[in-house]
Formats: structure tokens, sequence, C-alpha cells
């Protein structure tokens, strides 16, 4: 269950109060990655009030407007497994969306609205009305759309800057589309911490930019994040416009190699004089002893062993 996926969800106005209580259910399985999504069309029928019939048609909106894509087809016993777009659906709460649209065919929204934030869909669809009164009723099918703050009042709070993480127009969505496509959750640490921030930022330099990330992520999978972190800034910092994946193979590399090398200083039995740990240990020991760290700034060495049986933990 993901209480913040559900969360977002109430958020959203939907066309009717099936697509509300099917996404809803479909969050209710979801971690908040939005993976692990494998309900029975029955068991979100039986527990949604509707028809099979009517969670085939929502579930076919869902999938065409970006909401969700199929991870693995069911057959049989087997249910079909999906993903929920994260990203999108968290645009969508936070611009407090109004989705129009019908029981098989959701329009999704592509201008600003009224409090600034932009939602950027997956897929091109004819702009709609963000902002309704609370409470309105459904014209299509006459049902009063279930909302958990239909008594409130319409917020008047100042309005709200875009998401950094965001790019406006063609190009955002198209890359909204291409990470919600590569981002499974194995990959999930490499395009948080390096390749989204990087294709946000620069255009990929690459025949077929997808593939080239794909091939990166698989690749990069095996390094820890504060790896990821340093190379993302390396690249960020030295291309302006265009980085190709040569570049953040290149930045990955050079920080790895910075990685073990600490990791090499960090346990040598020896720390010599102009070492990045020496400075350290000079200051540490005078705390505790100035005549012993004066010997061993004379001596140009000290042994970590010695250090650790005069107090010293470095």
């Amino acid at each position: 269950m993901s209480i913040k996926l559900m969360s977002q969800v109430w958020e959203i106005e939907w066309p009717t109060q099936s697509h509300l209580l099917i996404a809803l259910k479909l969050a209710d399985y979801a971690n908040d990655d939005g993976g692990k999504v494998w309900p029975a069309v029955s068991t979100i029928a039986a527990q949604a009030q509707c028809s099979e019939r009517t969670v085939q048609n929502v579930l076919k909106a869902f999938r065409n407007c970006g909401l969700i894509r199929t991870l693995k087809p069911g057959g049989g016993s087997t249910p079909t497994i999906y993903q929920l777009n994260v990203l999108l659906l968290g645009k969508l709460a936070g611009a407090k969306a109004r989705l129009a649209g019908k029981a098989d065919a959701i329009e999704m929204p592509e201008e600003p609205t009224e409090t600034g934030a932009t939602v950027a869909p997956l897929h091109e669809a004819a702009p709609v009305q963000m902002e309704r009164p609370t409470g309105a009723t459904d014209g299509d099918r006459g049902a009063k759309l279930l909302h958990p703050n239909h008594h409130k009042e319409p917020s008047r709070e100042p309005p709200s800057p875009p998401s950094p993480r965001g790019c406006g127009g063609r190009r955002g969505r198209e890359i909204d589309d291409m990470i919600f496509k590569l981002r499974t959750p194995e990959r999930a640490d490499v395009f948080d911490v390096l390749l989204e921030p990087i294709a946000r930022r620069l255009e990929i330099a690459a025949p077929d930019p997808a593939f080239a990330l794909g091939q990166l992520a698989d690749w990069a999978a095996r390094f820890p994040r504060d790896v990821l972190a340093a190379a993302r800034d390396r690249v960020l910092e030295k291309r302006k416009a265009t980085a190709k994946p040569a570049d953040i193979e290149d930045a990955l590399k050079t920080e790895r190699k910075a990685h073990e090398d600490n990791a090499i200083v960090a346990t040598a039995p020896i720390i010599f004089e102009g070492g990045p740990l020496w400075k350290q240990a000079l200051v540490a020991l005078a705390a505790i002893n100035r005549l012993e760290a004066e010997h061993v700034r004379g001596q140009g060495k000290v042994t970590r062993k010695h250090l650790e049986k005069m107090g010293v933990r470095l």
C-alpha cells in the first residue's frame, strides 16, 4: 500500500467516480515507486462496486493517457502486472487537475493551471479547464463526483512555483515518457541521482537517446549513490547544452577511481605527510597530546596503529 500515491489520487478530480475508485485501488496495491500492482479485474470490480467491463474500460483509459503501463500481461489465473506513472500522477495532484473524458478515455491537461503549476502529460491531448467548483456534477454520467474536500472553500493560497524537475513543452513530455518507460526498480537510483537530472538539463547527443540511457543505466547500477552524484555534478559542470553517453561514462569512471582511491587511503596502515588524512591526523593527535603531534610532524609519517594507541580514530 502506498499512502503517498493514494493521497495524490484524492487530489485529482476524475471524470467519474469509477475512475477515482479504481485509481485508489491501484495505488492501494502499489509501492511508493508505483510498482507491484497486480490486482485482478474481478477484485477491483468488487471493491470499486462496478462491473468488470467498467474496470477494463478505465484501465484502458489509464494506459492510453500514460497513467499506467503494462509490465507483464496476464493470462488465465495470472493477473496483469502494472506500473503506475508516479511522475505524472504527482504533477496532476500538485496542480489539483480536473480531468475530463469518459469511461475508456481521459483528456489530459497540458496548459498552466490557475495556480501557475504546469502539468506535462506523456501523450498529446486537448487542453481542459483545470478548476471547477467543488461538488460539481459530471455532465456525462449525472453522478456527483466523490472528493474528500468537497466541503471546503476553493484555495486562495499564493501561486506555487513550477516543479524544478520538470521542463515544459514538447521536449518535457518526451523526457517524461522516456524516463517512465526506462525507469525500472533496478534502475531507480541511477535515474533519480544521475540520468534524469542530466536528461532534463542537457540534450543527449545519441542516435537513440532512450537506448543509450537504458544501456548506461544497466551498466551504472553497480555504482554507489555518491559516485553517481559526483558523476552527475561533473557532467553538468562541464557540459552546457549537450552530453554524449561517452561523457557520462567517462565521468562515472573518473569518479569511481576517485572513490576507490579514497577508500584505499582511508584504510592504509601508514599515513604520510601531504596525504589527504595527514592534517586531520595531526589535529586530532594535537588535541590529545601536543608534544606527540609535534614529534609525528617531524617524522613525516605515522602508523594508524600508533594513532589508535593514542586514542585517535579516523
